[in-house]
């Protein structure tokens, strides 16, 4: 199997959470183990993507035209090591979330192959294969997962959310959960 399949990795939210907990390393080239491994890395190799020819494409912020070329040429070479094509879009601004910041991808994306979209501070247990042979039968599909601790209204934990109607996905929403949009 050597399909071709892009990769978006949005990174252009400012960590504030990181921020407020004194890190002054940019989020990404934190180490997440005890191997040192940085967050961007473990979040990419956690995709399982294996014998697939892949394109990642990061997404990043990088405003007043202040370039983050530690976390670039990490990116670059992260792929380079694992035979992936990388690209690397800029945004100047703060978006209104990881798909916002993903459509920002929309000219440079293949759209004759499949796309994933995945976060950057993400670990998946999963098996890529099963789901990438089960989305084919789809013209699209969305992972999700149920966390292992109770979801509290009105808490500071972000996540996604397929909202659901008669056992049917009716839509996909971004927001805190504290939000009421």
């Amino acid at each position: 199997m050597n399909h071709e399949l892009n990769v978006i990795i949005p990174m252009a939210g400012i960590g504030s959470r990181f921020l407020t907990y004194g890190f002054k390393e940019n989020k990404y080239l934190l180490p997440v183990d005890k191997h040192l491994t940085k967050m961007i890395e473990k979040a990419i190799l956690t995709l399982n993507i294996k014998n697939h020819n892949v394109c990642f494409i990061f997404i990043l912020k990088e405003e007043n035209n202040v370039i983050d070329y530690k976390l670039r040429q990490f990116l670059q070479d992260l792929t380079k090591l694992h035979n992936y094509k990388c690209k690397i879009l800029s945004v100047s601004k703060l978006t209104d979330g990881p798909a916002c910041s993903a459509y920002e991808a929309k000219q440079i994306i293949n759209n004759s192959v499949p796309l994933i979209i995945s976060n950057s501070d993400q670990l998946l247990d999963w098996n890529f294969d099963n789901f990438y042979n089960y989305c084919n039968n789809y013209d699209g599909c969305v992972l999700t997962y149920k966390p292992n601790y109770e979801l509290v209204i009105g808490t500071t934990d972000k996540h996604s959310f397929v909202r659901f109607e008669n056992n049917i996905p009716i839509s996909l929403e971004v927001f805190p959960i504290g939000s009421t949009d």
